[in-house]
């Protein structure tokens, strides 16, 4: 019998490669467990519409750009999720040790326009494949009650190339369930440790790199991709039983916004897995509710990360786990 390559979705395995040469593929270091994944080829064309004399429209189509897009979404999970925060933000230090087995990895922003690259595999029945020069464009992170914390991620990066197949090995890790996910609010950061915890039926936080990719003459690969602008949008889903943070968004208030998630099980004597995102100054920017006659009515409270000169941040990001080497 012939081989049988036809297989479902979850066939396929992506792993993840940090370059140490923008462009220059490397082998997978970590296998990610996925929901969803694509890597797909994208494949710029242009015709040629020059009259032969005779009615027909296209004398030729020529490619001019081949370049990828990978989309990945899954479960966040305690060990993985540290390469997409470093993917995105662009900057982490040596962990440092909370207890034994237990280690603080920080994630800040690299004010640069030259982003870290990766070299994604996605490795199936009918073989593997590679997309060299893979940056992130976005990432968004979602907590929504009775489920787990979900992540979806988008990459630009260069032309898709076969390769060998390859081996996927996965670890165990810890998942992060919307059950250990807490929101906090405050005046400003000295005030979220004792703030309230946000009662939020959802959180969504989104971040954009607005990345743009370059082409050179000669070639159809992409010669360089940069990030411009980092964005940070989000929101989150409420009971409608006060109008306070109506007027907080009518008013335009500015606040500091934490989330922490913890995971359930210990993987210390006494940590627990956690990931953590903290926002100094975020502006309260738009507000509306529901409208279903025959349910709980609910609002949906918009934010969006500003500058904090204080801090001089936008954004920061933190994972606790126990590896020990620095992502």
């Amino acid at each position: 019998m012939a081989d049988c390559n036809v297989h479902i979705g979850r066939l396929s395995a992506i792993g993840l490669g940090k370059e140490t040469t923008p462009g220059t593929a490397v082998e997978p270091t970590t296998w990610i467990p996925v929901e969803s994944a694509e890597v797909a080829p994208i494949i710029k064309t242009v015709e040629d519409n020059s009259g032969y004399g005779v009615i027909d429209k296209i004398a030729d189509v020529q490619a001019v750009e081949n370049t990828s897009e990978t989309s990945i979404s899954g479960i966040v999970r305690a060990n993985s999720v540290g390469h997409l925060l470093l993917g995105v933000l662009g900057k982490t230090a040596k962990p440092t040790k909370v207890e034994d087995d237990v280690y603080k990895h920080d994630f800040t922003l690299e004010n640069s326009n030259c982003p870290l690259t990766y070299t994604i595999t996605e490795d199936t029945p009918v073989g593997a494949k590679q997309a060299p020069y893979s940056v992130i464009d976005s990432i968004d992170i979602e907590a929504k009650v009775g489920d787990y914390v979900r992540f979806t991620v988008k990459y630009m990066g260069g032309t898709v190339v076969r390769t060998t197949d390859k081996t996927p090995n996965y670890t165990n890790e810890l998942p992060f369930m919307a059950s250990g996910f807490v929101v906090k609010m405050a005046d400003n950061i000295a005030g979220l440790d004792a703030a309230p915890i946000v009662s939020a039926q959802s959180f969504k936080i989104t971040i954009n790199k607005n990345l743009e990719t370059f082409m050179k003459l000669g070639s159809l690969n992409v010669d360089s991709i940069h990030n411009t602008m980092f964005e940070v949008k989000g929101d989150m889903e409420m009971v409608y039983n006060s109008d306070n943070y109506m007027q907080m968004a009518i008013d335009g208030s500015k606040k500091a916004l934490r989330v922490t998630c913890e995971s359930g099980a210990k993987i210390g004597a006494t940590k627990k897995a956690e990931f953590g995102i903290e926002l100094p100054r975020v502006a309260l920017s738009e507000w509306k509710k529901s409208g279903d006659a025959d349910k709980i009515i609910t609002q949906t409270l918009g934010f969006v990360g500003t500058f904090d000169t204080a801090t001089a941040k936008t954004l920061s990001m933190w994972l606790q786990n126990a590896i020990a080497t620095q992502y």
